[in-house]
């Protein structure tokens, strides 16, 4: 018989039966409300998912990024240069949403009182809204998938720069539209107002967290350089619906890779 499957909660109360590590969560993700950047809030904890569910998300997404075949260059960027590289991208997150609004959220669509909880987060519930918590979910679980072949992604720069770039563009609407399909309430936004909500950039830990990328070592360290270095910032909600632009897929095209 197969062993029942761990929530999000049955992970988080077996990771805080070390003293540190709950101490870590529940002192960071509290400075990232406090900071007004709940899409940061699961940053530094040290797992999300079990491991062999990171181990099939990983799996997808390598298989996704294998068959990328072409990018295209242009004076706006690198652009992902097939809508079905598009679509395999919107619909391996959107899952990973789903199963963060199932993880976090109740039926109304608030945080589950036992995650609140666990990460000590009463006095802090006016200031955190649903939609950027599941952002933070799903851009933590993206790293710690991805991370996992930084060696492939090292040789083909510019494939996941155009991946990444994409998904960063597009993120916050693909949750909202996983929300609206359950139902769930969509609380008004909490992050800044003033600047770019930045969730996790996708492989990356930021690199302000020193203590974080010196445990990642080198490999951490490079796909760091990478993140920043394809500008992979999470663009907040903007305009009267509250929903982000995406950057044109209309080609203008400089040039063409193509990657067999």
């Amino acid at each position: 018989m197969s062993s029942p499957r761990l929530t999000f909660i049955d992970i988080l109360t077996e990771d805080f039966t070390n003293p540190e590590v709950m101490t870590l969560c529940r002192q960071s993700s509290q400075a990232k409300i406090r900071s007004r950047i709940v899409s940061r809030v699961f940053d530094e904890f040290p797992s999300l998912v079990t491991p062999e569910e990171l181990d099939t998300l990983s799996d997808q997404f390598q298989q996704i990024f294998s068959e990328i075949r072409t990018v295209r260059l242009s004076d706006n960027g690198i652009h992902l240069d097939s809508q079905d590289d598009k679509t395999r991208l919107r619909l391996w997150e959107s899952a990973i949403a789903d199963k963060a609004r199932r993880e976090l959220l109740d039926d109304q669509g608030k945080i589950k009182k036992e995650i609140v909880v666990l990460l000590d987060w009463e006095k802090y519930l006016d200031q955190i809204d649903n939609c950027s918590l599941i952002c933070a979910f799903v851009g933590a679980v993206n790293h710690f998938a991805i991370l996992r072949f930084a060696d492939q992604i090292e040789k083909q720069k510019e494939k996941f720069t155009a991946a990444c770039d994409y998904v960063n563009s597009n993120y916050r609407g693909w949750i909202q539209d996983v929300m609206k399909k359950a139902a769930c309430p969509i609380d008004p936004p909490s992050s800044r107002a003033s600047e770019p909500d930045m969730i996790r950039k996708i492989l990356a830990f930021p690199l302000e967290h020193k203590e974080l990328t010196a445990a990642m070592g080198l490999t951490g360290l490079l796909i760091a350089g990478l993140a920043i270095t394809g500008t992979l910032l999470f663009k907040s909600v903007s305009g009267k619906n509250g929903s982000n632009a995406s950057p044109p897929d209309s080609p203008s095209p400089h040039d063409a890779r193509r990657y067999t």
